[in-house]
């Protein structure tokens, strides 16, 4: 049981969260496609050293962790 000063820094929180989800909501659809793209041909690499059973090598490492940071940094600008 929680008391009320409680709930409501829980609803404030939930709150919070709520608006900063609504706020990334226009940066989610500028970057979706672009975003998509290189989701798309991330998944294509991977499938193709699954397919391969190999686990990928330190430049394929390096270079997928390139390309999620390279998405984040689009997706936080807002520039897709």
């Amino acid at each position: 049981y929680r008391n009320t000063e409680g709930q409501i820094m829980d609803a404030l929180l939930i709150a919070k969260y709520a608006a900063t989800a609504i706020d990334l909501i226009p940066k989610l659809l500028a970057a979706g496609m672009s975003i998509k793209e290189h989701i798309d041909e991330t998944q294509a690499a991977l499938k193709a050293m699954q397919d391969g059973n190999r686990d990928p090598t330190e430049q394929e490492w390096a270079a997928l962790n390139a390309q999620v940071d390279a998405l984040r940094a689009k997706l936080h600008s807002g520039n897709g």
